[in-house]
C-alpha cells in the first residue's frame, strides 16, 4: 500500500525526463577492474546493517551512530565527490548513482541525528524551511551538488531502463 502511494506521489511530483536510456547489461568491454572503488561502502553496509525484528516485522536495521563515527563513511563521501564521471561505463555510472543515492539518504539521516540528538522516525521529517528532503542539496557526486530528487528522477529513472530503480 505505502509503495503504491509513494509511486503516485513520485509520479505527480517528478516526471522522469526520458531521453536516451541505457540498457543494463554486462559491459562488453569490462576488464574486471572498476574506476570507482565501492569496497568501503560495501564493508560498512555489511558491518552496520543487521537483520532484526521490530514490532513483529522483520527488517534491516542500520546502526546510524556507529556508521557516523566510522572514518570510512567520510572517506566514501570523498570518493563520491571526486569521481570522474567521464571515465565510467554506463553500468559503472548506474552503480555509482545507486550507491550515491543510498549513501546520501543515510547521510541526511545521520546529519539530522547529529543536530537533533535523535533519529527521525522517517526521512520525510527532514523537511527544512518548507523544502522537502528530496529537494534539498544532498551532496556532491562527480563534482556536482545534487538533491536526492535529481539523483532518483533526473539521473537514475530517466537514463536507465532498470526495473529495480524505485518508482
Amino acid at each position: 500500500m505505502y509503495a503504491w502511494i509513494e509511486r503516485k506521489v513520485a509520479q505527480y511530483k517528478y516526471s522522469a525526463k526520458r531521453g536516451t536510456c541505457f540498457d543494463v547489461a554486462p559491459d562488453k568491454d569490462f576488464t574486471g577492474s572498476t574506476v570507482v572503488d565501492h569496497s568501503a561502502w560495501d564493508s560498512l553496509l555489511k558491518e552496520k546493517v543487521q537483520r532484526n525484528e521490530i514490532d513483529g516485522i522483520e527488517l534491516n536495521v542500520i546502526d546510524y551512530k556507529s556508521l557516523s563515527e566510522d572514518e570510512r563513511f567520510s572517506a566514501y563521501r570523498n570518493t563520491l565527490s571526486s569521481v570522474s564521471l567521464g571515465d565510467l561505463s554506463p553500468n559503472e555510472k548506474l552503480c555509482l548513482y545507486i550507491n550515491a543515492y543510498n549513501f546520501l539518504c543515510i547521510d541526511k539521516i545521520i546529519s539530522s541525528f547529529k543536530e537533533q540528538g535523535k533519529l527521525p522516525k522517517s526521512i520525510l521529517e527532514l523537511k527544512k524551511s518548507g523544502v522537502e528532503v528530496w529537494d534539498q542539496p544532498a551532496g556532491i557526486v562527480g563534482g556536482e551538488t545534487l538533491t536526492l530528487g535529481q539523483l532518483e528522477h533526473d539521473i537514475l529513472r530517466s537514463k536507465w531502463n532498470e526495473p529495480r530503480i524505485h518508482a
